[in-house]
């Protein structure tokens, strides 16, 4: 892959997928997602969530299951004026079906002498998520106990499990 900022160029590359149909797909800034054949070759970029109400900024995870994109990203919500965390299933377009988890990500402030960082206000449900082999979305968003939510692709939920 070609590197650079421009269509079909990466400068970096901290996640990708390959998907079942032997693409791979790399997430790159403003909310989209570049699309390789498995030799490099520059397929098209798709746009994740560009029609919802707060478009994505940045997907961060893509992954890909039949007619289903599970996405992980940040946006900027101007009404609450704050970056957030999403994590939400998309249509194969990139048009949000249903988003599973948003929250605000705490604002730091690097001027200050010194940064405390509460790691519970920083923890984000959608951060721990696969998509397995079945279709299904696992999350695990409790931070201090085994208690996995499951949805199916349209983001109904569809089982938990949980362990003492």
């Amino acid at each position: 892959i070609r590197k650079g900022e421009g269509p079909g160029e990466l400068n970096r590359c901290y996640e990708f997928a390959v998907w079942p149909d032997g693409r791979l797909a790399v997430p790159r800034h403003q909310g989209s997602v570049a699309i390789f054949d498995l030799d490099g070759t520059f397929l098209h970029s798709l746009i994740i969530g560009e029609s919802d109400p707060v478009p994505l900024g940045r997907v961060n995870a893509v992954f890909r299951f039949a007619d289903a994109i599970v996405v992980r990203g940040t946006r900027y919500n101007e009404e609450k004026g704050a970056q957030e965390n999403v994590l939400g299933i998309y249509s194969p377009a990139g048009v949000q079906r249903r988003e599973l988890f948003a929250k605000p990500r705490p604002q730091l402030d690097p001027y200050q002498p010194t940064i405390r960082v509460r790691e519970l206000d920083h923890f984000f449900e959608g951060t721990r998520f696969v998509l397995g082999d079945n279709g299904l979305v696992y999350v695990a968003p409790d931070r201090d106990r085994f208690h996995v939510k499951i949805f199916d692709l349209h983001g109904s939920p569809a089982g938990t499990v949980s362990l003492d």
